[in-house]
């Protein structure tokens, strides 16, 4: 890990060290340190250890970090930033406790880089900083939800909890002082570590705001309870914060502030749970939603891989950057989106002619389902999803995008045959119709299934069929014979068309 000198002035107080050189220097940052020898090539990013002598009798490069025991001359190190030890430090044991210090907080920053290999929560992050910073350190986004928080400490304000998200959120008192504080507006726009002052707490904050491609997605704080605020403390959170952002950019943390909220909702719903109208309206108020907002429900289902799981994960970070006002997250192997027509400012078609493009990539599939306005029935849309999905693979394997409505009448067949054979449920009349055909050499099945498409217009039918007017005339009373029904009753025709369909859709799926 890079450490500035500032780190090692602090760390190496007991020394009672002295730092002096050029000031522009003093953010410089050295990955280990190198005893200075003679003829000894010098090591690029290494701080020289060595007693003044040395550096009196062999010029270290400009820009160059020393250590340098003894007191020297006044412009030895005009050019260089260095600290000064007393004369009587002991070198051996001053190598030994830099050493100790470069260990620290590269071994710290090897358990942050694990961390984010595995995926970690940002509370196992924050804990591997609790040596680090001995003081209570946090995590929240923009909207003031607490994404973490490790160390906590007495004296320290109480979290407001929210039973409806099971979440916690600044609490109201501090939130509205906040609002009030032309410090705190003052520090949304800051990089880098600062202070906040303790009016609104009682103690001073350390706090790095986190940006996303410039864009402020909440911050990472420690708070000046246990031990005070060192120097060191800025450059270290502002490295700690480096790695959040790394994380949320990649996707691994973070989402959406709107799906990191309505998600929990959505999904309850999916499992069962209900919910009023009136207990939707004041958490989508917060995020701009209305209850009547017009959706539609995506489901991009995943394969169990491990590619397919970073390919999810990068998908779910892609569209809720692309759909900032949607709400995207993971249910297991599945991407949800929740697609607010009114809030976002797309057509629809350029949404499925991206989304099908990567699906077709990534060889993903989706499941769409009808638009709607009733959030409290969402479980009813996230289930089209997964009925176009499954009824879409059996019907068109090469599609990557399934849509409801194209399946809607197809699935009403499929479950009305799952309880009976198909044949059951139709008309009895269409049947012996059929048999008759088969015994006779005739085609009055085709006849009347053409007659009740065309709306009982016999003129088109006869077209259809290539026989003369008259012809179609005797067939129809023909058929009235046969069929013994009423064609005049709508419901009769209509018993008979599904009849049909009933017939087709066994001869198609079921044979």
């Amino acid at each position: 890990m890079y450490l500035s000198m500032m780190v090692f002035e602090e760390c190496l107080a007991e020394y009672h060290p002295r730092m002096i050189g050029h000031s522009d220097l003093i953010k410089i940052k050295f990955m280990g340190v190198q005893e200075a020898m003679e003829g000894q090539e010098y090591l690029p990013d290494h701080m020289l250890l060595e007693h003044v002598e040395y550096f009196v009798s062999h010029p270290v490069p400009a820009a160059w970090g020393c250590l340098c025991i003894g007191e020297p001359p006044e412009d030895l190190f005009k050019n260089n930033i260095c600290l000064i030890f007393p004369e009587n430090t002991d070198r051996t044991r001053l190598y030994h406790d830099v050493q100790k210090i470069f260990f620290l907080y590269n071994s710290w920053e090897m358990e942050i880089r694990k961390a984010m290999q595995r995926n970690a929560t940002l509370e196992e992050m924050c804990n591997l900083c609790i040596p680090i910073f001995e003081k209570p350190i946090f995590i929240h986004d923009r909207n003031n939800e607490l994404l973490a928080i490790a160390n906590e400490m007495a004296g320290q304000f109480s979290w407001q909890y929210d039973e409806t998200f099971d979440k916690y959120y600044l609490p109201l008192e501090i939130l509205n002082t906040f609002k009030s504080s032309d410090e705190y507006h003052k520090t949304l726009h800051t990089y880098g570590a600062h202070v906040f002052s303790a009016k609104a707490t009682g103690y001073r904050t350390l706090y790095v705001n986190l940006r996303i491609e410039w864009v402020y997605v909440g911050r990472v704080c420690l708070d000046e309870i246990g031990t005070p605020i060192r120097k060191r403390d800025y450059e270290l959170l502002e490295f700690f914060a480096d790695n959040i952002a790394l994380a949320m950019q990649q996707g691994m943390l973070l989402v959406s502030d709107v799906s990191n909220v309505l998600s929990i909702l959505f999904k309850e719903m999916i499992d069962g749970k209900s919910y009023t109208k009136n207990q939707l309206a004041k958490p989508f108020s917060y995020y701009k939603w209305h209850i009547d907002d017009m959706f539609q429900c995506i489901t991009i289902f995943c394969r169990k891989s491990d590619n397919a799981i970073h390919t999810a994960t990068n998908l779910t970070h892609r569209l809720a950057n692309m759909f900032p006002n949607s709400c995207v997250f993971r249910n297991e192997y599945q991407i949800i989106l929740v697609l607010n027509l009114t809030l976002e400012n797309m057509a629809t078609d350029r949404f499925f002619a991206y989304i099908g493009e990567f699906l077709r990539l990534g060889n993903l599939k989706a499941g769409v389902s009808m638009q709607g306005h009733d959030f409290i029935n969402f479980r009813y849309y996230y289930r089209q999803t997964q009925i176009a999905h499954e009824v879409g693979l059996s019907e068109d394997l090469q599609e990557p995008i399934y849509y409801f409505e194209n399946y809607a009448f197809h699935y009403f067949f499929r479950q009305a045959s799952q309880v009976l054979l198909p044949e059951m449920l139709c008309a009895p009349q269409l049947l012996k119709l059929i048999e008759y055909d088969k015994k006779h050499d005739t085609e009055f099945t085709y006849t009347l299934q053409r007659y009740l498409i065309n709306e009982r217009n016999i003129k088109i039918t006869a077209s259809e069929l290539h026989i003369h007017r008259s012809t179609m005339n005797y067939r129809i009373s023909r058929l009235k014979e046969l069929l013994e029904i009423d064609l005049e009753n709508s419901e009769n025709r209509l018993y008979l068309l599904n009849s049909f369909y009933m017939l087709d859709f066994k001869e198609l799926y079921q044979s």
